[in-house]
């Protein structure tokens, strides 16, 4: 494995890590928010739930993109979209506005989900079309 396919590697595999870091992460912070924005118990599973939610639309809706315009493309606009839903996130001011930058976060994600080679497992790729996968393929 060269250099470059190992920092495709890494990065591939810090962007699965954020992904799943954010989806669970809520668990733990709901404590917290529940103190900083008061909300019921019904927004507080609203919350819980909107990443959820907004993922499987999100992956049903935005996952086959990836084959229309570009795998590459795609990647690169989930990154953006993950850092601007996050900021949104980190300056919500009531428990409806983080539930809403939530949702648009987990379904903006899911732009990668569908990252693999369209109608070709994993073993038929080259060196190069293998780094550009992301590690989200899903095995044949």
């Amino acid at each position: 494995m060269s250099r470059l396919h190992l920092k495709f590697w890494w990065l591939a595999g810090l962007g699965i890590l954020l992904d799943g870091f954010d989806f669970f992460i809520i668990g733990v912070a709901n404590p917290l928010i529940a103190r900083e924005f008061g909300g019921s118990s019904a927004e507080q599973g609203l919350l819980s739930a909107a990443a959820i939610v907004g993922a499987a639309l999100g992956a049903a809706l935005l996952g086959p993109l990836g084959d229309r315009i570009g795998r590459s493309r795609i990647f690169r606009i989930d990154l953006w979209l993950f850092v601007v839903f996050s900021v949104l996130c980190a300056c919500a001011w009531d428990i409806w506005s983080l539930i809403a930058a939530t949702s648009a976060l987990a379904f903006a994600v899911t732009l990668a989900f569908r990252i693999e080679p369209a109608g070709r497992s994993l073993d038929e790729l080259s060196g190069e079309e293998t780094a550009a996968v992301s590690p989200r393929v899903t095995p044949p």
